[in-house]
């Protein structure tokens, strides 16, 4: 169990409508998951906020997880690999990441005009 929330707020309809809306919605609830209904008024916006028990899992908190989850497997470890992904729950480590496109970090000599190993 978690506790949950539903706003009604007053910019989208009259105070009469916002009531009611918010009723329909608490009748709906088993009167033990009810926690309370508030109220906050500041000038001509007023939003009303039912508190209650669910039992529903929190989907935006799941969707984070598993993006966390994404993020973790796909950053470099410590040993400077960067996973590949090969199948679904699989992970396969591949070369260092600043191998891949820049040269940099490679074992190839540097053989340009510049440099103290390339022609001259």
């Amino acid at each position: 169990m978690r506790i949950t929330y539903k706003s009604f707020d007053s910019k989208m309809a009259s105070r009469e409508k916002l009531f009611k809306a918010a009723i329909e919605f608490a009748n709906k609830l088993e009167r033990q998951d009810i926690i309370s209904i508030t109220h906050s008024e500041d000038r001509d916006n007023i939003v009303l906020t039912v508190w209650y028990w669910t039992a529903e899992p929190d989907k935006g908190a799941e969707m984070k997880a598993r993006r966390d989850q994404d993020v973790a497997r796909l950053s470099p470890s410590a040993d400077g690999t960067v996973p590949r992904l090969v199948a679904p729950d699989e992970v396969t480590r591949t070369r260092k990441s600043a191998d891949t496109h820049t040269g940099m970090g490679s074992n190839k000599p540097d053989l340009s005009l510049d440099s103290p190993q390339g022609p001259k």
